[in-house]
């Protein structure tokens, strides 16, 4: 059992299911923590085994579907076991990692706030001007931006907005576009959609922005400086990360296309 558990791989045949699960069960809790274990079946007996592993990859072969229908991912020659780890598997856990980030670690700070509750339910029915009070917008952060943004555009409310959230979208759609290593026809459409959509609100709402201002100079060489300074000084970090010391990601990207 030691050879077992020092070894990269492990073959296992001539065994019941149960003992080739146990085998799993004990790679798993004497290897290293940082290890995953993987079971490849083709059979029926393999099945316990395959339940048994961080990952189970079923192969369909003579002896049927059992083993490909328990697993997690199904193959049908064994020769692609090596493209669905190395290709597959790396991909999977690359966009698995950004969509937790986008996802599971950053919408429950956004979504906590409709459980917040500034006082008591009786204290807000014996005093309704507090609801008056929440339409004077007393936000620290919003006054702030505002008014930082009056004084640096010396502009109309109006045109501060515009300004400043166009360059938001775009910042977005720029940062987005600058973290994406190979471009795919939904991405392209994924960025032209959200831009769109953004033009169309602003078609349908003009009594709340000044069309006229939009179209002027005077907003695009706004709109473009705060962009520029939002996205250059990060594209320029990322240049000069990948110029004088690129990932191994990078480094094995730019070997293939010289290749």
């Amino acid at each position: 059992m030691e050879s077992i558990i020092e070894s990269p791989s492990v073959v296992v045949c001539r065994c019941s299911p149960t003992q080739k699960a146990i085998v799993v069960d004990l790679l798993k809790k004497y290897r290293n923590k940082k290890v995953r274990v993987c079971a490849i079946g083709d059979g029926g007996n393999d099945v316990s085994m395959i339940q048994s592993a961080y990952v189970g990859i079923g192969i369909v072969g003579k002896e049927g579907k059992q083993a490909s229908l328990a697993a997690a991912f199904s193959i049908n020659p064994f020769s692609y076991l090596t493209r669905l780890l190395f290709v597959h598997g790396r991909d999977s856990y690359k966009r698995f990692l950004l969509v937790d980030y986008g996802t599971v670690y950053t919408m429950f700070p956004v979504c906590s706030p409709v459980l917040d509750q500034d006082v008591p339910a009786d204290i807000a029915l014996l005093y309704p001007e507090l609801y008056k009070e929440l339409a004077k917008g007393r936000i620290y952060q919003g006054s702030v931006i505002m008014y930082v943004g009056l004084i640096l555009f010396d502009a109309d409310f109006i045109h501060v907005v515009s300004i400043t959230f166009t360059a938001l979208i775009l910042t977005e759609l720029l940062m987005v576009a600058l973290a994406i290593q190979i471009w795919h026809i939904l991405m392209v459409v994924g960025e032209f959609l959200s831009f769109t959509c953004y033009v169309l609100s602003i078609v349908i709402f003009q009594s709340h922005f000044d069309i006229r201002f939009l179209e002027s100079w005077s907003f695009i060489w706004r709109v473009v400086a705060i962009t520029a300074i939002s996205c250059l000084p990060l594209y320029i970090l990322k240049y000069m990360q990948t110029k004088f010391k690129p990932p191994i990601h990078e480094k094995l990207t730019q070997y293939a296309t010289l290749k």
